[in-house]
């Protein structure tokens, strides 16, 4: 388990709510950092960090956030408006900046919805109905939608399997 959860209850976001009253009410997507004890909640207003132990919270960001994904690196992935953000969760919170790295990737202006590591270190990106595949930070992602490599399918989803097949 990777820690990443999303509260589908509307119920549960407002006990969030109700608990950090400071908290912005449009939340986009809520990941967790298990080995450091912070959730990252995206929201419309900015990206906030909860320290468990002492429900403490701080805007780290202050942008419109889509996403927000904390991989096994110790790296948090951030989408926005303005592009994907990775930044090393340490240096970020402790108010180090993050870096845009749409154009490393070769990913456009994309607004990236949703992120998974894979069991090889490799990362999938959604965007609408077209995923990204990050082997490396160092190349360019591989594209697939239904003109690149589907045959005209559409992609509704993706998961991968114990057996660590990816599939579409």
């Amino acid at each position: 388990d990777n820690g990443v959860f999303f509260f589908p209850n509307d119920k549960d976001v407002d006990r969030l709510i109700q608990k950090l009253p400071n908290l912005p009410k449009n939340i986009t997507y809520i990941s967790q950092d298990v080995k450091r004890d912070k959730t990252y909640i995206a929201t419309t207003k900015g990206l906030f960090v909860v320290s468990e132990n002492n429900n403490r919270i701080r805007k780290i960001l202050d942008e419109y956030c889509y996403f927000s994904y904390v991989d096994k690196s110790g790296n948090i992935w951030i989408s926005t408006n303005s592009g994907l953000y990775l930044g090393d969760l340490d240096k970020t919170i402790a108010g180090n900046t993050i870096r845009r790295i749409n154009d490393k990737l070769n990913i456009g202006s994309r607004i990236i919805t949703g992120i998974q590591q894979l069991s090889d270190g490799s990362y999938m990106l959604v965007e609408n109905q077209t995923f990204y595949h990050v082997i490396s930070l160092n190349q360019k992602a591989i594209h697939y939608d239904r003109d690149n490599g589907l045959k005209n399918k559409t992609i509704l989803s993706f998961f991968q399997d114990v057996e660590n097949n990816v599939w579409l």
